[in-house]
């Protein structure tokens, strides 16, 4: 009887269980947001996240996810809701040709009945493959076992990804880091919060980047919010964004889309940079063809033996996206001892090609030549690098041909930058108004300066001392202008631009008037004592009379350019600019501003 009474309890436990994971299932959504490439706007990912907690009757996602861990219903739960974010996910991810990234508990990777497996066989339902999926490991909760987290992703489900959530604010991030070799890792909020004001934050987040390119893991900076935050998050080198600066998450997937022109917009001042990167790239890849990961030993055999002058050949998902590279010295252990090419090719237990797979450093072909420069002079024996567009292999830069690339750069960058300032040039400086006229959506405003009383000064003292308040100058508009929201050019000789975006037409004003008093007052230590004194020297004019000619200074035409429609032209721009520099120079304040209609 006792028996028969466990074995009811043991029925009507069963029941109640499907009937409570029945009602949270009936009463669970999923929103998506999009992760994009930091370069293009495409998207590489949606992340599901969890909406409909309340109407299962809890308080939050962490009070549902507790809820099934203490009733020892996760795994139940875990199954049904993947169902739902995968059954969602099916009907527009494919067309996109995106991944999905879904949470996991990590509390479930100590519960023995957990089967990561199952997985597969719900995405296979959906006309999914392994590949199409990320799972997001958070940090934040207690530390993992790394042994289980590879376990998690042996066949069947050897070509999904794994990422590090929230990394930077729990203590197991580094950890997992080192010993699981995750494919990204999602770098908490807190690190991109207000980053453009906080030198703190910019530290740790290139120390982030530096270390996860160091070893091959591509970077996610998570809660982007503002524009500001994009671009140091892309200056600073990470690969991919997500927050509410692209898109917030929606339930509604009609609404989502497969390339977000926020990005192209933002990315619209650092056009020349990012074009000239891919020109010169592009002409140097070596188009090496690729072994998909699930190739069989033999194809791989056969494809070094076809090509002996390769020792090793790139390795792609089912999706084109790279997983690494395989070496022949890794291949020769079995290929040189007897039997070992009958082991490889064993049909009967063979060995899989990602058994042999290392991680190898991948850049966007959009990324900047010295980053990717940067990030393969800190990998130690790579042979190459692989390079991606909007995430798919494209092909290798091998190292001669980065040395080569950089020489190019070297030269672009010298043929449009004055040789005595190293400031860019006319070319660049009409590139930059061209841009500010493209973009309606927000504010310039750009500053004319010229040295008052130069030719005078440089007769007087000799060109090395005219070279030497040429200097001053640009290092002075250096340190006074500072931050991605200017721009400095050096027009020649005693002229100069700067370009501001965003900071306010009088915040402007005010930064020009204290750099013109501070140059002034730096200016002064070309005189003697005596000069200084009396504020004047005696020399020629440009019509050759003697005179007295006051120190050297600087004037400034300050033109607004405020968002919204362009009637005026960079060219009607240059000429007002021009014009009011001439009023600047018998202006009192030495300032002349104007704001264009």
């Amino acid at each position: 009887m006792a028996y028969v009474s466990d074995a009811r309890r043991a029925e009507t436990r069963s029941d109640e269980i499907s009937d409570g994971l029945g009602k949270i299932a009936a009463a669970i959504d999923y929103a998506y947001q999009p992760i994009v490439n930091v370069h293009t706007g495409v998207v590489y990912a949606y992340e599901a996240l969890m909406r409909g907690h309340e109407a299962a009757g809890f308080s939050s996602i962490r009070e549902l996810l507790d809820h099934a861990h203490d009733n020892d219903i996760s795994v139940a739960l875990d199954r049904a809701l993947y169902e739902i974010a995968i059954a969602k996910f099916a009907q527009f991810g494919p067309a996109n040709n995106a991944r999905l990234f879904l949470n996991l508990d990590n509390r479930l990777l100590s519960n023995p009945s957990y089967r990561p497996a199952a997985i597969g066989s719900v995405l296979r339902r959906h006309g999914l493959s392994p590949s199409s999926l990320c799972i997001e490991i958070s940090e934040i909760d207690a530390v993992i076992d790394p042994e289980k987290v590879r376990q998690m992703f042996q066949f069947p489900l050897g070509n999904a990804q794994v990422a590090i959530d929230d990394f930077g604010i729990g203590h197991s991030g580094l950890h997992l880091l080192c010993t699981s070799h995750p494919d990204l890792i999602k770098v908490d909020r807190f690190f991109v919060s207000g980053i453009e004001r906080d030198a703190k934050k910019k530290v740790f987040l290139s120390s982030i980047v530096t270390l996860a390119r160091s070893l091959g893991v591509w970077v996610v900076a998570e809660g982007v919010e503002t524009e500001a935050e994009f671009r140091i998050c892309r200056e600073i080198g990470c690969d991919l964004v997500q927050g509410y600066f692209i898109a917030r998450p929606t339930v509604n997937i009609q609404s989502l889309q497969s390339r977000y022109s926020v990005v192209t917009a933002a990315n619209r001042n650092d056009r020349r940079e990012r074009q000239d990167s891919s020109r010169l790239i592009r002409p140097e890849l070596d188009k090496v063809p690729a072994l998909e990961v699930g190739s069989g030993m033999e194809h791989v055999l056969n494809t070094f033996r076809r090509d002996k002058s390769r020792s090793f050949f790139p390795v792609v998902d089912d999706q084109s996206q790279p997983v690494g590279i395989v070496h022949e010295f890794d291949l020769k252990e079995f290929v040189y001892s007897p039997f070992g090419k009958d082991l490889l090719v064993n049909k009967g237990q063979p060995y899989r090609l990602r058994s042999f797979v290392k991680p190898c450093l991948v850049c966007d072909v959009n990324a900047p030549i010295d980053r990717i420069l940067a990030s393969f002079a800190i990998r130690d024996d790579e042979p190459a690098v692989v390079i991606v567009e909007e995430g798919r292999y494209l092909g290798l830069l091998q190292a001669a041909a980065l040395v080569r690339l950089m020489n190019d750069l070297n030269l672009m960058v010298a043929r449009n930058q004055n040789p005595l300032t190293k400031l860019p040039g006319n070319n660049s400086i009409a590139d930059y108004l061209a841009t500010a006229f493209e973009d309606e959506g927000n504010a310039w405003s750009f500053a004319y300066f010229d040295l008052d009383h130069f030719k005078p000064f440089n007769d007087r003292f000799g060109f090395r001392q005219g070279d030497r308040a040429i200097m001053l100058f640009a290092d002075l508009m250096r340190q006074h202008f500072a931050g991605r929201e200017f721009f400095l050019g050096h027009i020649g000789g005693d002229d100069f631009f700067m370009g501001a975006r965003n900071f306010g037409a009088d915040a402007v004003a005010k930064m020009v008037a204290g750099f013109l008093a501070r140059f002034a007052a730096d200016a002064v230590n070309f005189y003697d004592t005596e000069t200084q004194a009396v504020g004047f020297t005696i020399a020629a004019d440009r019509q050759g009379v003697m005179r007295e000619i006051p120190l050297l200074a600087a004037s400034c035409a300050l033109l607004n350019l405020p968002s919204g429609s362009r009637l005026a032209t960079p060219d009607s721009v240059s000429a007002t600019l021009a014009y009011l520099k001439k009023l600047a120079k018998s202006s009192p304040a030495k300032l002349v501003q104007r704001t264009l209609a």
